[in-house]
């Protein structure tokens, strides 16, 4: 529901025309009895407007205790184990502003956020911690892990609905992806890239098994390889999905990753408009299938 500010429904004034009562400053009684106490038009009126006036409020008594200091906030989630949840804004942000009332002042969103580390950053103020996370308009809310690294973001404003069920995910598969990032098991990254990927965050999964390729099995390299390009297709990223597909054919070599990577070759190469390199790539895919695999991977 829109909430209307508190001028908005008052009507230009007018000049009183003689005789005319109620511009005159005299009650009709249309609207009050004769003891001064609202009939039932006049207490239904009051009671319509309480309840518009209620569903535009955020219930009170509840706020979240947000940390405006950057480093004690990574320290806290550090020390924690919990997932930060980080609010961008300014004074001269109208958005923002209304966030504060409609989305943050909500009882069910300071529910949610109490999983988490609460963070707000003054977007002039705080321009270090701006820079590092790339944030070039706001309102932006931001998802850290416990390590301060991305795991999601929302820019634009964002009701609490929306907001609630965003947390949700966030924390559902966060006890997962800590224990992948413990290690370097290749299909515990593969879940972890899932979980971001389910959080509309493909380009920081695929950064995040770029990071960690070196140090899975060899066996796997391909197989992870093809993964990245993927993910970078899904983030609309052509150029890099391809360098990766190139990547994933040269690690598979004619073993079973190979067709998977030459048939993401093909796409990317269509992508970024390519034509020519993509039928390279599917010359490669039908001679690929003219021989017995090696099992190689």
């Amino acid at each position: 529901m829109a909430c209307a500010g508190p001028r908005a429904n008052i009507a230009p004034r007018r000049r009183a025309h003689p005789g005319a009562g109620a511009s005159t400053g005299v009650r009709s009684r249309g609207s009050e009895g004769r003891s001064g106490t609202m009939t039932m038009r006049g207490r239904s009126a009051a009671l319509a407007a309480a309840t518009l006036l209620a569903a535009c409020l955020p219930a009170l008594g509840q706020e979240i205790g947000w940390i405006r200091d950057v480093r004690g906030a990574l320290d806290r989630a550090a020390e924690s184990g919990r997932p930060l949840v980080v609010d961008f804004w300014a004074v001269w942000c109208a958005p923002c502003q209304q966030m504060e009332q409609t989305t943050w002042g909500r009882a069910e969103v300071v529910e949610a956020v109490s999983a988490f580390v609460p963070l707000k950053v003054n977007f002039d103020a705080q321009q270090v911690f701006v820079r590092r996370y790339r944030v070039e308009a706001i309102p932006v809310v931001l998802i850290l892990d416990e390590h301060g690294d991305e795991i999601t973001r929302h820019l634009g404003m964002i009701g609490a609905e929306e907001l609630v069920e965003l947390l949700g995910k966030v924390q559902a598969g966060y006890a997962a992806y800590r224990e992948a990032l413990s290690g370097d098991d290749p299909d515990a990254l593969l879940a972890a890239a899932d979980y971001l990927a389910s959080l509309d965050a493909p380009s920081r999964a695929a950064e995040l098994l770029e990071e960690r390729l070196d140090g899975a099995p060899p066996a796997r390299r391909a197989e992870l390889a093809c993964r990245i390009g993927e993910l970078w297709l899904a983030a609309d990223e052509a150029k890099n999905a391809a360098r990766w597909f190139g990547k994933a054919e040269k690690l598979a070599g004619d073993g079973p990753a190979a067709r998977r990577a030459l048939e993401g070759l093909v796409r990317a190469e269509r992508a970024r408009g390519r034509e020519r390199a993509a039928r390279e790539a599917e010359e490669r895919l039908r001679r690929l299938g003219d021989r017995p695999a090696s099992g190689r991977s």
